[in-house]
Formats: structure tokens, sequence, C-alpha cells
């Protein structure tokens, strides 16, 4: 899977079976990132514990951890 994050506010996430494209906020206080899938009216809101030039990780609200490397 990727995962591409716009500095406009856009994201794309592909995989070999989809693809979802949307919006997302970052608040940099809080540290949490909002996803909003494009035609969705709720987005799904993340708590980024490591943010690095190379890595993100973020903790969905189950506690589930999506670790992200640059390429």
């Amino acid at each position: 899977e990727e995962l591409r994050i716009f500095a406009n506010g856009n994201y794309t996430m592909t995989s070999p079976t989809e693809s979802i494209s949307g919006k997302y906020t970052f608040d940099q206080v809080g540290k949490t990132i909002t996803m909003t899938p494009q035609g969705a009216t709720a987005g799904n809101q993340f708590t980024v514990e490591t943010l690095t030039d190379s890595k993100l990780t973020l903790v969905g609200t189950s506690g589930a951890k999506l670790l992200l490397e640059k390429q």
C-alpha cells in the first residue's frame, strides 16, 4: 500500500485492489491528523506518534498503529 500526503491538504491511498483520495487536516498542537475520504461526511482521526523526515507513525482510535516510511 502507498499513502501520499500533499502539502495542499489532499491525500491518496492506493493498494493493488483500490484507491482512495480525500482531504486531510493536521493539528500540530494536538498532534492529530484527520483524513476524510472524498464523498464522506466524517473523517478518521489519528494521533501522530512519530513524525520525522523519513518516518510517520499514526495511531488509530482502536490503538492500532500504522508505520509509514519514506521511499
